[in-house]
């Protein structure tokens, strides 16, 4: 059969059908609204060849799915003899249609009804739409689960067209988190915070360029927000899954978890991986000097935030050495929430008292702007044993914990039993003390070096802003590898 076009057709002189048959199909597609048609599992379109960007990563295979597993027929309606149209909708036979929301990952179709309620499913798909971000641009590394000679190498800027959604993640394993677009430019806030069992923890935070190939414009966030809020895609990973996603990815650093040989010393066993114990918890007290030095301009802060700070409790403000000091204790947090470790601990202050500002609190990348900035200053003298005594009651309550003492002073004091006490600190505690004494604006301090060689730490001296934050920092990257039980 042949059928005129009908853009040829002048109406009343030439009837549309010019054969003889009764009807035919419109061609129009179908006008109901969602999907006519949804594939329910994946269906394989071919094997293909990945290329990997990195210098001698070897090309593998990997099963390509269909790209799209929704579709829509045409209308089902025909056409009566000389008519162009039909009356009503276009729409074909199926009496149910399904969603058109699409996972922006992979690009599969909602399998549920159209209008449904709740979050979306589907059986995912490869993830044509997504690209990998590698920290300092390096290459990662995925064996697959049943070859072990089988290595996928990826690193920034390589589609993940190879990659499944929810497989995937189960790759990435325990603590991962996803990267999404940043969307400041709405003035909201990177930064969302949740409480779970009285623990405060970041889901979704903004990226350092370091981990997204220089980008400034991603943000981090947990396995969960990325399918339920990002996504809004049911989750499609196991239960068992998804709890571990929820925990710390930390490592034990510990040698008794590296290769060893077997009772006869031959054959290299494999290698265990313990991780930390906890899912957001390491115990902290910062130990900060208030005395009335503290108020030289000498050095100032470099965050426009802390220069700009004043309160009633804090006239003099924080554009000075103590708001440096600030600004190192924020730099500190954020390597350590950066790396996804969750710390909690306490604050103290002293000059020739000592308080504790905060204990047992979570630490954030707010504590510094909620706790320390409205915190009242004396300005006072300065007792380096005052202030172990302080740590020492702090101690005593949490006498199962290991304990990190970060000790900060800008002055010089008599040791008046310090070292004595900061000793026997040292012995009560169990399972670990490690001390990072540090001085700020001053060369030495012979004190605070008897008091480090006592329980055989170093002095860090002579250190102004940028230094006492670049030594933060380290700390922050230290205690990653210090390796300690956690109750």
């Amino acid at each position: 059969m042949e059928m005129n076009n009908p853009k040829k057709i002048e109406y009343g002189t030439v009837p549309f059908h010019s054969c003889g048959s009764e009807r035919h199909q419109c061609l129009y597609e179908c006008k109901e609204r969602g999907n006519c048609k949804v594939e329910y599992k994946r269906v394989i379109n071919e094997t293909k060849i990945f290329n990997p960007k990195t210098v001698g990563a070897k090309p593998f295979e990997y099963i390509s799915y269909i790209a799209a597993n929704g579709k829509k027929y045409n209308c089902s309606q025909l056409l009566p003899k000389y008519k162009e149209v039909h009356d009503g909708t276009h729409k074909c036979t199926e009496t149910v249609h399904t969603c058109q929301s699409t996972c922006r990952a992979c690009g599969y179709y909602c399998t549920k009804p159209f209008g449904h309620n709740g979050r979306h499913h589907t059986e995912h798909g490869n993830m044509l739409h997504s690209t990998f971000m590698v920290e300092d641009d390096k290459s990662v590394e995925f064996y697959e689960k049943n070859d072990r000679d089988i290595v996928r190498v990826y690193t920034t800027g390589d589609t993940a067209e190879a990659e499944i959604c929810d497989f995937f993640c189960e790759k990435m394993g325990r603590g991962h988190f996803h990267l999404i677009k940043c969307n400041r430019h709405l003035n909201e806030s990177c930064n969302i915070m949740k409480t779970t069992n009285n623990e405060t923890y970041y889901i979704r935070t903004h990226a350092n360029p370091d981990e997204c190939g220089g980008r400034n414009d991603l943000d981090k966030v947990t396995h969960k927000y990325y399918w339920e809020t990002y996504l809004k895609f049911e989750d499609p990973c196991k239960l068992p899954s998804q709890k571990q996603f929820e925990r710390c990815n930390h490592f034990c650093s510990h040698p008794s978890h590296e290769q060893s040989k077997d009772e006869r010393g031959n054959t290299p066993k494999k290698k265990k991986n313990a991780f930390c114990l906890q899912t957001f918890i390491k115990k902290r007290i910062f130990a900060i000097d208030v005395s009335g030095s503290m108020k030289n301009s000498d050095v100032k802060p470099k965050r426009k935030e802390t220069q700009d700070y004043k309160s009633t409790l804090n006239a003099d403000g924080l554009n000075n050495r103590l708001g440096a000091v600030y600004d190192a204790i924020h730099s500190f947090i954020q390597q350590r929430w950066r790396t996804g470790c969750r710390d909690k601990g306490t604050i103290i202050f002293y000059d020739n008292t000592a308080k504790i500002i905060k204990e047992d609190i979570a630490f954030h990348p707010d504590t510094v702007h909620t706790i320390l900035y409205p915190a009242s200053v004396p300005w006072g003298n300065t007792s380096f044993v005052t202030a172990i005594r302080c740590v020492y009651d702090v101690v005593k309550r949490n006498a199962s914990k290991p304990i990190v003492l970060i000790f900060l002073t800008d002055g010089e004091d008599e040791d008046n039993g310090a070292s004595e006490l900061l000793a026997e600190i040292k012995a009560f505690c169990s399972n670990g003390f490690h001390f990072f004494p540090c001085i700020f604006c001053t060369s030495q301090s012979p004190t605070l070096n008897k008091m480090a060689s006592t329980v055989g730490a170093t002095v860090k001296d002579n250190l102004d802003a940028n230094g006492l934050e670049t030594h933060f920092v380290a700390i922050a990257k230290k205690l990653t590898n210090i390796s300690f039980t956690q109750d």
